[in-house]
């Protein structure tokens, strides 16, 4: 896949308020739904599984830490 020149703008959120704004200068076109996004502890778009329910569906355990590497893949 070839990658998105303009790449993104993010925003890191956590319980609802902003802790944090970046660029990524190169994303993947198309690749990801464009009404998805990366939740944690909560799925606002569709479940990855019937396993759970579409709405009220957060994590109502302790998250102690999460991780998320941005290197290339080599």
């Amino acid at each position: 896949m070839s990658p998105c020149r303009d790449g993104a703008r993010v925003t890191l959120v956590v319980d609802g308020v902003p802790v944090g704004r970046g660029h990524v200068p190169a994303t993947t076109a198309y690749y990801f739904s464009f009404d998805e996004t990366f939740n944690v502890g909560v799925d606002r778009g569709t479940p990855v599984t019937d396993d759970y329910p579409a709405v009220r569906n957060a994590f109502t355990g302790t998250l102690h830490g999460v991780r998320v590497d941005l290197a290339p893949l080599d």
